[in-house]
Parts: C-alpha cells; sequence; structure tokens
C-alpha cells in the first residue's frame, strides 16, 4: 500500500505584504494556506486567494488556536517587532 505524503499547508503568523506574496505562490504550487491578519477588508481580500485567514486582535485571544493550527506542517512569523 502506498502512503501519499499530507498536502503542506501553512500557517502564517501576519499575513502582510511578504508573507502574503509567499502564499500566493505556495498556493499555486498546492499549498494549503492559513494565517492571521487584523481587519475585515484584509480578511476578505485574502480569503479571496483561497487564504483561511483568523482575525488577530491583540486584545482578544484566537477562538481556538489549536484548531487554527491543526494540519499545518510549517509555520511563519511575519509579523513587525
Amino acid at each position: 500500500m502506498t502512503q501519499t505524503a499530507p498536502k503542506p499547508r501553512l500557517f502564517c503568523f501576519g499575513l502582510g505584504y511578504s508573507a502574503q506574496a509567499l502564499a500566493k505562490n505556495l498556493l499555486a504550487d498546492g499549498w494549503s494556506v492559513a494565517g492571521t491578519c487584523q481587519g475585515e477588508d484584509k480578511r476578505e481580500e485574502l480569503e479571496a486567494l483561497g487564504i483561511t485567514v483568523h482575525l488577530f486582535d491583540r486584545d482578544r485571544r484566537l477562538d481556538d488556536f489549536t484548531a487554527a493550527l491543526a494540519g499545518a506542517t510549517h509555520l511563519l512569523s511575519s509579523v513587525p517587532p
């Protein structure tokens, strides 16, 4: 029986300019991409690209952090200091 490798999945903390450029390339290569951003406008823009988006609010914890990271094969932190 042949096992197939899981589809690569990137979770990105901070889907800004640089991370979004990487995400677009990975999506084109068949990856699954998810991550965080701030603001509904940005969220809609990223979701239109096929990215699963979790809104970040520094005053409120991500609702289900474990579920958000489930299946991630790669992590990227691209948030400003």
